[in-house]
């Protein structure tokens, strides 16, 4: 028996392959070559999102006893002991994606590569004195659902619901590999999330090897992915009020009522306090301005973070082997 490794067309070409929907091979013999058994094997691909879900009324809630001593005009060493009585939101809604800061990807970390399908194909060739080039076309559909970070859920009853829409590309601008995110915000005690339908393309790739004259083999071919993951971080900008009411420990026989926007709460409270929600929920107190007439706008802004695993790349290989004459 001999074995021989032809030289094929070896293809890596970014594109992300959806769970579920791995590569199919489509093969199309000459009229004049009888087939043998074909063995395939596919593997699934893995993709996986890891979500941050943020409660805007929690982050309020830490806020407020630090808003509360500067309207009192207690010192920074005072601990008047703020306690929170009710809290209402009052026209919260998400108004404008930050002009300034895109979608942003970033690469940080990447896997071995591995095999996802094996197709085998005995081949003849009992043409006298012509090779016999045979190929393996593999279509790889993409259709992938991504679950983002940027879910935000509080309990206002006037109900808010606001839906924006980013264009986003993982692999870089030179590629037609792309697609939109869509992220949906609603007025849900529960963990609210938005799934969207995000890249729909299909590509195909080839590998091919050539049979020499009057003889027989088996023809081989892999697809192997590498996986990848990325971080995404997008911000936008939430524009409402809150109002309040609470006791002061030293005056508990007195309820008080304040009204202030989500902006200057978050802006009063004391200097740790702001550091921590940042730290925390992704949440600071930010002047923008508005891109269609450049109207200066005073606002809570919210930073959204994704970790996506997706198999990025894939590449075909083929070669002949159990080389036989006929």
């Amino acid at each position: 028996m001999k074995k021989k490794t032809i030289t094929a067309l070896a293809l890596s070409i970014p594109v992300f392959i959806s769970s579920g929907n791995i590569a199919s091979a489509q093969i199309n013999p000459p009229a004049n070559m009888s087939i043998g058994n074909t063995n395939s094997k596919k593997l699934s691909n893995y993709q996986e999102q890891r979500k941050q879900v943020v409660n805007i009324e929690t982050a309020i809630r830490e806020a407020i006893p630090g808003y509360v001593k500067y309207i009192h005009g207690f010192g920074k060493s005072v601990n008047p002991g703020v306690i929170i009585n009710d809290i209402k939101l009052i026209d919260v809604e998400e108004k404008y994606r930050d002009p300034e800061y895109p979608l942003q990807t970033k690469l940080i970390n990447r896997g071995p590569e591995k095999l996802v399908q094996s197709i085998e194909e005995d081949i003849y060739n009992d043409h006298p004195s012509a090779e016999l080039t045979k190929s393996h076309t593999f279509q790889h559909a993409v259709s992938n659902a991504s679950t983002l970070t940027k879910s935000i859920t509080h309990s206002h009853k006037g109900g808010v619901k606001f839906t924006y829409k980013a264009k986003v590309n993982l692999i870089g601008a030179d590629t037609e590999v792309g697609g939109e995110v869509s992220y949906e915000y609603t007025n849900s005690n529960q963990e609210g999330t938005s799934d969207s339908k995000t890249f729909s393309k299909t590509f195909s790739s080839t590998a091919s090897a050539k049979l020499q004259p009057m003889s027989r083999a088996k023809l081989v071919s892999n697809v192997y992915t590498s996986p990848a993951t990325y971080e995404l971080k997008s911000r936008s900008f939430f524009t409402g009020s809150v109002q309040f009411s609470y006791i002061l420990a030293s005056n508990p026989n007195k309820l008080e009522t304040k009204t202030v926007s989500l902006y200057e709460l978050f802006t009063r409270t004391d200097y740790q306090t702001r550091d921590n929600i940042a730290e925390k929920y992704h949440m600071w107190s930010q002047t923008f301005w508005k891109p269609e007439n450049g109207e200066a706008v005073q606002a809570l802004l919210f930073e959204g973070t994704s970790i996506l695993n997706i198999d990025e790349t894939y590449r075909t290989e083929t070669r002949l082997k159990d080389i036989k004459s006929m």
